[in-house]
């Protein structure tokens, strides 16, 4: 699997998962929860702001 299609998949499955989240937290969580998604829209990104996967493979590379 390639990288963008690797990142495209995570991508999709956090806003998934945040999406199914919405359902079940009261009105002022969704409210937050949406106004973030919104930000990350419309917001210019910082990189050493955001949380960013790991590359695994590089990661397990070092460990052996």
């Amino acid at each position: 699997m390639d990288k963008t299609k690797h990142q495209k998949e995570v991508i999709h499955s956090s806003i998934v998962q945040m999406l199914e989240r919405m359902k079940v937290v009261d009105g002022d969580s969704r409210f937050s929860m949406f106004m973030e998604m919104c930000e990350w829209l419309v917001e210019d990104i910082h990189p050493d702001d955001e949380l960013f996967v790991p590359d695994w493979e590089k990661i397990n590379e070092m460990e052996n």
